[in-house]
């Protein structure tokens, strides 16, 4: 006599009234820590702390699987969001690897997260199974967030966990990395570093431009813009945004480039940060 599998258990509410922030459009439910008790919903995030104390400190996420039904997820893809003037922005993860893995009835996986202002690694993407140390990290209130599906439910009906912390501390200030070189012509900068080419790199420019405001612009915060671009693969908008000073119309960040379209910028663009309006491109120079 065969027995019948436990049902893929149904938690939380649906993903649009959870305020979690996600970046997977197949999460069609989500329980965010704090709103239900460990008796209506068996499974969510367990954070070590409340409140992180910057410029360092650390904090833990442990996701345990209560159910009777084995969780399958990918334990890279985790994330960490900023919430400003009631909007999400993705910090990191700027990538994931791709495994499935499985969380057992009864298992539990835990991801700590270092935050070291001063590591200019943390600046890079992160990218553990276990959580990593991370940098460019300024005060406020912020998100970690995860998903995976049950056993016997498709990826195509995830459901997504998860919670809030507050880093206390001063803001970020964006500023060029140490090699940068910037020249200034009229209302234009020209940004150089002293690098030398390969063979899979030629000479490009990523361009910054003031434009009018739009309202299909991307709003870029300091936590995003501080960062290593995996697209561009360089620190593009670090070395371009600062120099924005009085009368500066335009910023060029010239450096050898091995991303294709240059610069991994697709089309041309416009980006909102901090209340300016910027048009993006990009050329190729050699």
């Amino acid at each position: 006599m065969s027995t019948s599998p436990e049902a893929p258990p149904e938690l939380g509410v649906p993903v649009e009234e959870a305020d979690c922030p996600f970046r997977d459009d197949d999460i069609v439910r989500a329980v965010r820590s704090g709103s239900f008790g460990e008796s209506e919903v068996p499974i969510g995030i367990e954070k070590s702390t409340e409140t992180v104390e910057l410029p360092r400190d650390e904090i833990s996420f442990t996701l345990e699987n209560g159910t009777e039904t084995s969780f399958m997820m990918n334990t890279y893809r985790w994330s960490i969001w900023k919430r400003v003037g009631g909007d999400r922005f993705h910090v990191l993860p700027q990538f994931w690897n791709q495994p499935l893995m499985k969380l057992q009835p009864g298992d539990e996986h835990t991801w700590t997260v270092t935050i070291n202002n001063g590591e200019k690694e943390g600046l890079f993407p992160a990218q553990g199974t276990d959580g990593d140390t991370v940098a460019g990290i300024g005060g406020g209130e912020y998100a970690f967030a995860t998903e995976g599906w049950f056993e016997g439910d498709g990826y195509e009906k995830k459901t997504g966990f998860c919670t809030r912390f507050e880093a206390e501390g001063d803001d970020i200030e964006l500023t060029p990395t140490e090699g940068a070189v910037a020249e200034r012509d009229g209302d234009t900068v020209v940004v150089t570093e002293d690098e030398e080419p390969t063979d899979n790199t030629r000479l490009a420019a990523f361009v910054l431009t003031r434009t009018e405001e739009t309202e299909d612009a991307d709003r870029m915060i300091p936590e995003q813009a501080v960062r290593w671009n995996y697209h561009a693969r360089s620190f593009n908008y670090r070395n371009a945004l600062p120099f924005f000073e009085e009368g500066v119309e335009t910023v060029r960040y010239e450096t050898y480039d091995g991303t294709h379209p240059a610069f991994g910028v697709q089309e041309p663009h416009v980006i909102e940060y901090e209340g300016e309006f910027y048009r993006v491109s990009a050329e190729e120079l050699g």
